[in-house]
């Protein structure tokens, strides 16, 4: 006989996660449900949703990741500070340092994100109202890329070491099984910490950007089908709440990830610089398999800085589409009516935002920063290598 009570809370929990599932739900190829699952799953476990670790079992074992990746930082602190005994002049350290930063700067991403996840829910929920939230293919192997970087890491670990009789870890000898089982662990929370997590936020980021612009260019597209005569009063009105729409949404955008943007922008700019610098600085001191962990490292930084500057910069583009298609429109009917003295007021209309996303207000991101970008991680890598 089960408990009515239990049975209740087990059907309140169930119902919540059916609604979540209903945020990403739509008609699409099996390959996008993967895509959304995994999103989905991503959200859920890290309690990034408002319904999330509603149970004692995932709450137990939420807190129980929150104190191995607390561990497993200080592990890391530990391990550089032994190592190198604080030698400023030397460049390796310099780059361990300034890639250790990566993991404190996570930690706060996590926690600046968490305080936003009841906005975070009500923007899914405004653009699944308004677009199918689907993944492509792209975006689905983007996703799985992220996802297989622990896995590709744990395997270039299980290669790269040679089998000897005596095995420590921390200075304790132990066994060849413990001493594999301790270090995956350790190598999976790691790489967890940054770049996956980092990344999965930078996704979510990006895929809900891309949505925007999608929405944004259908609006473009209608406005364009629309011909001059038609654009009455109502038609205009019906326009303008589109638009107060869209913009919205991208309020919401901003208010969740000002800051996680504004960090994730740093965290990967510090590590693009660092994994450069110890690729090019002691690339013959270094063994082949640790040259491609670095290299996957600075694949997951660089990309992921990239694909923030071209997603959220693609909006201001689509934006100022929208606008000259709207002018166009007000300008053929004006004239069409001899009403050219309304035509500066009737087009400007819609210049109500220019659509363009900022990290705490201090980085903007457009594309055409991606070269200067690009020149000043050069420029920072070369100072880090030139001062030993």
């Amino acid at each position: 006989m089960v408990d009515p009570a239990l049975e209740g809370k087990l059907f309140q929990n169930e119902k919540k996660i059916q609604s979540f599932h209903g945020l990403f739900n739509s008609k699409s190829p099996i390959g996008c449900d993967i895509g959304r699952t995994l999103l989905w799953r991503f959200l859920y476990w890290v309690d990034l949703f408002e319904d999330s670790n509603r149970t004692l079992l995932t709450k137990s074992l939420f807190r129980l990741l929150l104190f191995l990746l607390f561990v497993m930082n200080l592990d890391n602190l530990r391990r550089a500070v032994a190592t190198f005994s604080f030698r400023i002049d030397d460049s390796f350290f310099r780059a361990s340092i300034l890639h250790f930063s990566c993991y404190v700067i996570s930690a706060i991403v996590w926690y600046a994100l968490r305080q936003k996840r009841k906005i975070l829910a009500s923007l899914l929920k405004i653009l699944r109202k308004k677009y199918t939230l689907t993944l492509t293919k792209t975006q689905i192997l983007a996703l799985l890329f992220i996802y297989s970087t622990p896995i590709i890491t744990v395997i270039l670990f299980l290669t790269s070491h040679n089998r000897i009789n005596e095995w420590y870890i921390n200075g304790i000898k132990t066994n060849y099984t413990i001493y594999v089982v301790v270090n995956c662990i350790r190598i999976i929370f790691n790489i967890f910490t940054y770049p996956m997590f980092i990344n999965l936020v930078a996704f979510l980021y990006c895929f809900i950007c891309q949505s925007i612009c999608d929405l944004v260019t259908q609006f473009t597209s209608e406005i364009q089908a629309c011909p001059f005569e038609e654009l009455t009063v109502r038609r205009q009105t019906d326009i303008f709440r589109k638009m107060s729409g869209i913009e919205h949404a991208l309020n919401l955008t901003q208010k969740v990830f000002s800051v996680p943007s504004f960090l994730i922008s740093v965290a990967h700019f510090c590590s693009s610089i660092a994994v450069l610098a110890v690729i090019t600085y002691l690339k013959e001191d270094i063994k082949f398999n640790r040259q491609i962990e670095w290299i996957l490292v600075f694949m997951n930084s660089s990309c992921g800085l990239l694909a923030i500057l071209w997603k959220a910069g693609s909006l201001p583009i689509e934006a100022e589409k929208l606008k000259i298609a709207y002018r166009r429109k007000c300008r053929q009917k004006l004239l069409s009516e001899n009403k050219v003295g309304e035509l500066r007021s009737e087009s400007d209309l819609i210049d109500t935002s220019n659509f363009v996303l900022s990290g705490c207000n201090i980085i903007y991101f457009y594309r055409s920063s991606l070269l200067a970008l690009a020149g000043t991680i050069l420029t920072y890598t070369v100072l880090l290598i030139s001062k030993n």
